[in-house]
């Protein structure tokens, strides 16, 4: 059997989410004590890992929209500081799994997903052995039809869409290495990762594991 998602064929969701990483103050440091991990999973149907028959005959349009934005804040010390804020976005207009599935979609059927991580500012000084993390990453993965694993019949007779867009923006690191604090570190110890990194995969059938035979009379666009 199947899970469908909620009534017209819409699986839709937009969120926008300002999240903030928690400032500590300990013994003269301030620390950024989590990540930022924000994520928005989409699924149209879903199927079992039994032998399932999942027949769409209407339009099917799965939607997935993340947002994630830092925050300012100041490091200072001799911690470990972890600043890294990650959006992922995931849309799939029918996921199979395991089992030797027949699969029918008789009408458009198209998948979205977008997701953007924006940093902000990151500024202070390090010592000794310190690091810090200010990582800015962006995800979205879009599937038309994933069959999974068993020996699946795919039928698609009409066109199918996957788009995705992924955009990262870095945060803005003004950091001094300050060696001269501490009578133990050694130029060299302190260290401060940053960067951002967009990523967008786009699949439109995925007949996964199997002897699988797939039927497309439709037209398959993927951006």
């Amino acid at each position: 059997m199947y899970a469908p998602h909620p009534r017209y064929g819409r699986a839709a969701v937009a969120a926008w989410m300002i999240l903030y990483c928690v400032q500590i103050v300990t013994l003269g440091e301030t620390r950024a004590e989590n990540a930022v991990y924000a994520e928005d999973v989409k699924i149209g149907f879903l199927g079992t890992d039994a032998d399932d028959n999942i027949v769409r005959l209407g339009p099917l349009e799965v939607v997935a929209f993340i947002q994630s934005l830092g925050a300012d804040y100041p490091i200072f010390g001799s911690g470990d500081f972890d600043g890294t804020l990650f959006a992922g976005a995931t849309a799939s207009g029918v996921l199979a799994l395991a089992g030797q599935d027949v699969v029918f979609i008789g009408n458009p059927l198209a998948a979205t997903a977008d997701a953007t991580a924006t940093g902000a500012v990151v500024s202070g000084s390090l010592t000794g052995d310190a690091s810090a993390d200010v990582l800015v990453n962006a995800s979205a993965t879009t599937v038309g039809v994933d069959g999974g694993e068993g020996d699946d019949n795919i039928v698609t007779g009409s066109n199918m869409r996957t788009d995705t867009s992924a955009t990262a923006t870095s945060a803005s690191v003004a950091v001094t290495l300050d060696f001269g604090l501490t009578n133990s570190a050694d130029p060299g110890e302190a260290l401060v990762n940053a960067g951002s990194l967009a990523e967008s995969d786009s699949t439109i059938i995925a007949a996964g594991a199997g002897d699988d035979l797939v039927n497309n009379n439709g037209q398959l666009v993927g951006v």
